[in-house]
């Protein structure tokens, strides 16, 4: 049985790809914000006034994205680029991100983020991740399914690909079994022989 920390929470977020291309910092990139298959998200920290900032590590986290997903997976970041600000904070914790996209193409998305994590911190048990993945069941929708996760490096993939499935198994019939990375083929009626 998993810890809680070994578990990604569900819920739902209102801040959809509208939400997102409307934002003042990003309203000259809103075409890319609204067609990409996935948008790196800034925080919005209101003790700046709103204004955003990344996690270190944002633009090589994008080059790697670009580099490891399939030819024709379009990837940006919400933010026109004399707004990009990176915040840094210091501690045992890897944060990774925030990333909008869609049920289509969030399986890639976790297990490329999967690889860039086994990269950047070593494997080592011991580190801690953060990931925020906001889904769109069905392109335009304004409610989006927000799966975060904060843990142990190693049960990141697991954890959200657990919830994933369950996430998105009510809204996308055979999201678990066709769509989820390790996931397990649909079980036979009938018999193997």
């Amino acid at each position: 049985m998993n810890e809680p920390s070994e578990t990604a929470r569900i819920t739902t977020d209102s801040r959809g790809r509208a939400y997102w291309a409307s934002r003042p910092y990003a309203l000259a990139v809103a075409e890319e914000v609204k067609h990409a298959d996935i948008v790196i998200l800034p925080q919005e920290r209101e003790k700046d006034g709103g204004e955003p900032a990344f996690p270190v590590g944002t633009e090589e986290l994008l080059l790697f994205l670009r580099d490891s997903l399939p030819n024709g997976t379009t990837v940006d970041v919400a933010v026109v680029e004399d707004e990009y600000r990176e915040l840094a904070l210091h501690g045992a914790l890897l944060i990774v991100g925030a990333f909008l996209t869609t049920a289509i193409a969030v399986p890639i998305l976790v297990n490329v983020v999967s690889e860039y994590i086994k990269k950047k911190i070593w494997r080592e048990s011991s580190d801690q991740v953060r990931v925020k993945i906001l889904v769109e069941r069905r392109p335009g929708d304004l409610e989006t399914v927000a799966i975060e996760y904060e843990g142990p490096s190693k049960a990141f993939a697991e954890a959200m690909t657990g919830a994933l499935a369950k996430a998105l198994a009510e809204e996308v019939p055979g999201a678990r079994a066709q769509n989820m990375p390790n996931a397990l083929p649909p079980k036979s009626t009938g018999s193997s022989e």
